[in-house]
């Protein structure tokens, strides 16, 4: 299955990382061989792949006694042999580096772009000189994120980590200035009143904070003990009792 045409040698400078493998090309090249020559072919391909095209006297010493076979199956490259779907793989296999390549360059043109500003001046000669300078705006407002983001963390471990940490931090970055500081002032007496036996009871903090519902602003109810004789109220009733004033609350809004 040769091929008269022509071809100039895309032999790669450094090996590329993988081989695109047609398997309709590779059914048609070996069609009506043998099992013995079909392991030939498949050698001789695998070594066409990693160092490219080969002279005939390369591919004679490579092939040994199935030469004939094999050499009816190459076309010519630059006055060597190769096969052809060894050399269509090569091709695209280059192609797809070079666009990665191509790509990471212009990412990193366009991040640089974003990171600095050309500001034009003039010198005591007044000529124009040129001065490229780190945007401080965004230093600015990176710092802010961060002591918004330290806040957070400190509130995450007062609340002892409870919930899934990620959609809480949503629902904060959704937050006022002024919720976020009602929120880190309740939440150390509201983990007090659901320590122990009661943590089942604490909402995650995604729920506690979440600024569609509001319930930080939920009074924060305490187990006291029974005095003069008054029934403690069990579990059930005080989380009832919580559940009927945080309901009044929301139907207020």
């Amino acid at each position: 299955m040769s091929s008269n045409a022509q071809r100039t040698s895309t032999t790669a400078k450094r090996p590329l990382e993988w081989m695109r493998f047609d398997p309709v090309k590779f059914m048609f090249l070996i069609e009506d061989l043998s099992f013995e020559e079909v392991g030939a072919v498949t050698k001789i391909m695998l070594k066409l792949w990693q160092f490219g095209p080969m002279s005939e006297s390369d591919l004679r010493k490579a092939s040994k006694a199935h030469f004939e076979v094999i050499k009816n199956l190459t076309f010519e490259v630059d006055d060597l042999l190769s096969f052809e779907l060894v050399e269509d793989a090569r091709d695209h296999g280059e192609r797809r580096r070079n666009q990665r390549v191509e790509a990471g360059i212009a990412s990193a043109a366009k991040r640089n772009d974003r990171s600095t500003t050309v500001q034009r001046t003039v010198n005591d000669r007044s000529t124009d000189v040129l001065s490229i300078s780190k945007s401080s705006s965004l230093s600015k407002k990176e710092h802010a994120t961060e002591i918004r983001d330290e806040r957070f963390e400190a509130l995450w471990k007062t609340y002892q980590g409870k919930g899934a940490k990620g959609k809480a931090r949503d629902y904060w970055a959704k937050l006022n200035e002024e919720d976020r500081a009602a929120i880190i002032a309740k939440a150390p007496a509201y983990v007090a009143s659901t320590m122990d036996d009661r943590l089942s009871f604490r909402k995650n903090l995604e729920g506690w904070i979440n600024p569609a519902e509001r319930r930080w602003e939920a009074p924060v109810i305490t187990q006291m003990p029974a005095t003069n004789g008054q029934r403690t109220q069990t579990q059930a009733e005080r989380d009832a009792e919580l559940d009927r004033i945080t309901d009044q609350r929301y139907a207020g809004h």
